[in-house]
């Protein structure tokens, strides 16, 4: 059954690293890299910003607690975490949970979380691409685009952002609308602090 389990998600010719590096030493060594590299002003506070920022979410941790399982398997299980993010959303709609503050306050940090990731693969590419293919890449950017969306429209119906009156489908129709284009009219914010949700949604 292992052998099955591991057959089906990693392919057998892969090729695996049995001790990968402590995630949190390598890094320092990354760190030094940014600090020594010939960028300046903005671009540079930005690649300092987007590099300390990943300290605060677990991807991090999870890489250097289960490295003794190896790089593939690593890559695994932060990819099992990415789909946890993804359902997170979808279990607070359709179950009711945006009722429960905290949990959206959960859903907005694993949001923050997915948007630092997407900016840290394009400002630190030099960095940390040569871990990603192309293929997953694409497939962890849809993922990442439909846990957004489901991540505003549970702001949306959690704090009553709208009017008129949201169900769950509604609100995931309100947000893929309002992704897509500018709106179709038949949702308006409620009062200012919906008109800034829409705003941020728009600019994410």
């Amino acid at each position: 059954m292992n052998g099955f389990l591991k057959k089906l998600f990693i392919g057998p010719g892969l090729n695996d690293d049995p001790t990968p590096d402590l995630a949190i030493r390598t890094q320092k060594e990354y760190l030094k890299i940014i600090w020594d590299d010939n960028t300046y002003g903005v671009e540079r506070l930005l690649r300092l910003f987007l590099f300390l920022i990943q300290f605060i979410f677990p991807v991090i941790y999870l890489r250097s607690v289960f490295r003794g399982l190896g790089k593939n398997y690593v890559k695994i299980i932060v990819e099992f975490y990415n789909m946890l993010k993804f359902i997170f959303p979808l279990l607070l709609l359709f179950l009711a949970w945006y009722q429960n503050k905290i949990l959206i306050y959960i859903n907005i940090y694993f949001m923050f979380e997915t948007v630092f990731n997407i900016l840290i693969i394009i400002f630190l590419s030099d960095i940390y691409s040569r871990s990603l293919s192309f293929q997953r890449s694409i497939i962890l950017l849809i993922m990442n685009y439909l846990q957004i969306t489901t991540g505003f429209a549970v702001i949306y119906i959690g704090f009553d952002l709208l009017t008129p009156a949201l169900t769950p489908l509604s609100a995931l129709y309100a947000s893929f609308v309002t992704t897509a284009t500018l709106g179709y009219g038949d949702y308006l914010p409620r009062n200012s602090a919906g008109q800034t949700v829409v705003i941020l949604q728009l600019v994410a």
